[in-house]
This record gives C-alpha cells, sequence and structure tokens, in this order.
C-alpha cells in the first residue's frame, strides 16, 4: 500500500492537491481536519473530546488523532480496493509522527512526504479570509488575490460562517526527520499559477516515486 504525505502550513493547499491527485492514481485522500469535524457532527466519543478543542483553533491530543487515524487506514487495508493513501494535515508534529510510525500497521515509513510552501504573506492573506460553514463545516475563502504569477479567486461562504484563526507556524521537526529519512521533497508554489501548472509538477513527482 502506497503511503503519501502532505505537509505545509494550513493555506498553503494540501486539501486541494490531495482531492485532484488521489483518484486519479487510486489512492484515497485522509485529512485529519475533515475526519475530525466529520466525528463532531456525529456526535461520536472522538467527537466529543475533540470538539473542545476545535471549537479554540487548537490541536487535538496526539493520542486521539493518532488512533482514528489507524482507524482510518486500518479500513483501506482491510477493503483492498485502493493502491493506497495521501496524509492531509497529519502528522502535525514530532510527536504523532513518531506514534504513528510506532502503530503504523506493518506499513513501514511513507515512500514520499512532499513539504508544499507558499508566500507568508499570501498565506496571512488567505487565512484571514477564510470562513467555516456552521452548518456542514465546508471550507470558503474570501481572499481574492491577483498580482504578480498570483490568480487565487475568492471562494465565497454561505451566510452562515465565522472566521478561523491564522495558523502558528509549521513545526520544523517533523520536516527533519522525513529529510533524514529520504522521503522528504520541497516544493514551493511561488512562481507558478496556483493549480494548473502545480499539479502537473506533483502529479510527475508522485509517479517518479512509483506512486501509481
Amino acid at each position: 500500500m502506497k503511503k503519501v504525505l502532505f505537509l505545509g502550513a494550513p493555506g498553503v493547499g494540501k486539501g486541494t492537491f490531495a482531492k485532484r491527485i488521489a483518484p486519479r492514481l487510486n489512492l484515497r485522500h485522509l485529512s485529519a481536519g475533515e475526519l475530525l469535524r466529520g466525528h463532531v457532527k456525529e456526535g461520536s466519543a472522538l467527537g466529543r473530546l475533540a470538539k473542545p478543542f476545535l471549537d479554540k483553533g487548537l490541536m487535538v491530543p496526539s493520542e486521539h488523532s493518532v488512533t482514528m487515524m489507524k482507524h482510518e487506514v486500518s479500513k483501506l487495508q482491510a477493503s483492498s480496493r485502493v493502491n493506497g493513501y495521501i496524509l492531509d494535515g497529519f502528522p502535525r508534529v514530532l510527536e504523532q509522527a513518531q506514534m504513528w510510525s510506532d502503530l503504523a500497521l506493518g506499513d513501514g515509513n511513507p515512500e514520499l512526504v512532499i513539504n508544499i510552501s507558499l508566500s507568508r504573506s499570501v498565506l496571512v492573506h488567505k487565512l484571514a479570509s477564510r470562513r467555516i460553514c456552521g452548518a456542514c463545516g465546508d471550507n470558503y475563502n474570501l481572499a481574492d488575490i491577483r498580482y504578480g504569477h498570483y490568480d487565487m479567486p475568492p471562494m465565497l461562504p454561505k451566510s452562515e460562517g465565522y472566521a478561523t484563526p491564522v495558523a502558528r507556524d509549521w513545526k520544523a521537526p517533523i520536516i527533519v526527520l522525513y529529510s533524514v529519512l529520504g522521503v522528504l521533497e520541497e516544493r514551493s508554489i511561488e512562481h507558478s499559477p496556483y493549480l494548473p501548472c502545480r499539479f502537473g509538477v506533483m502529479m510527475t513527482l508522485m509517479t517518479s516515486y512509483n506512486i501509481d
């Protein structure tokens, strides 16, 4: 089973790339944030534990998120319907990465870790303009960034929404870990059109690691 991690600050585009790439390579996109919000909506035991942290914009304790992701991957392994998975938004910190390695279900280390980067000023603009629908949990964005090589039109929100906190800096130790393991690829989306060009580059990178 192929294992890919997309790292990067919130707002950099991990989910956007993962959602488009995963089906083309018969991979499952596993978004930690979407899964947690789903548990909250369902009112599951995990959802009740996670809700106070999510409401305050805090990271859910590692033991809960690691257990959740282990359960999701176990289901994929049992189904044999996909070639692997892309983890989006997990692991976020070194503690989670170490716990995940210990609980990897005999799956070993990822074949590829892509750290996506973007200008801090653009990230702040995007995050400050982000809204989340209070009813369905979908993300929307009011930012209209059109200068230089950037072309990021807004994703208009529904009437019910609220601003999410601007994220903290991405934690460096996890980047160092995957670099030492020899599976890290750094990809900036600074100098190309935001999605169309970079999508092709990402696909080429994935296939070069035999993620297909």
